[in-house]
């Protein structure tokens, strides 16, 4: 599970999404809805339009604990969402590639591990963000089912 942190700050995170604006648009679209819902790259490929198309907010259980998990949508993605899916509609999944056949996990993985981004798992950049915002670093030791010392260690606070 070590390699499943963004080890970069919050700055450098935007610069990430720059970067992955080189590749296929649905590699940028699947960053930008993990970082903030925290949930496996599992998860999010099994998203369907429907589920996304025209929302406010995603819900998920995420963690080994699945704990619900609801993020409300900024209206930037939201935005980037309508434009991504344009013309699809029904249970299609949500992340399709330019060349029309679907985003697999693995892709995902590499892309990401290839930038040093995450590997699996967006839950511990999430658990970052809640700890820059909050300071309670017991959440997401909870979250990640660790020690309060090995959490800080993982979301790379110390």
């Amino acid at each position: 599970m070590n390699s499943t942190i963004l080890r970069r700050t919050r700055h450098t995170r935007i610069s990430h999404v720059d970067t992955l604006s080189g590749y296929d648009p649905a590699y940028t679209l699947l960053y930008k809805i993990g970082a903030g819902l925290g949930c496996t790259i599992r998860q999010l490929l099994s998203l369907t339009v429907d589920q996304v198309k025209n929302r406010d907010y995603l819900k998920a259980y995420v963690g080994p604990l699945q704990i619900r998990r609801s993020w409300h949508i900024p209206a930037d993605v939201q935005e980037e969402i309508r434009a991504y899916t344009k013309g699809r509609t029904g249970s299609a999944p949500l992340f399709i590639l330019q060349n029309g056949s679907r985003l697999t996990a693995r892709q995902a993985c590499d892309v990401f591990d290839n930038l040093g981004l995450v590997d699996g798992s967006f839950l511990p950049i999430t658990m970052r963000r809640y700890y820059d915002v909050t300071g309670d670093i017991i959440f997401p030791a909870h979250m990640l089912q660790t020690t309060e010392q090995e959490a800080l260690q993982l979301i790379q606070v110390c």
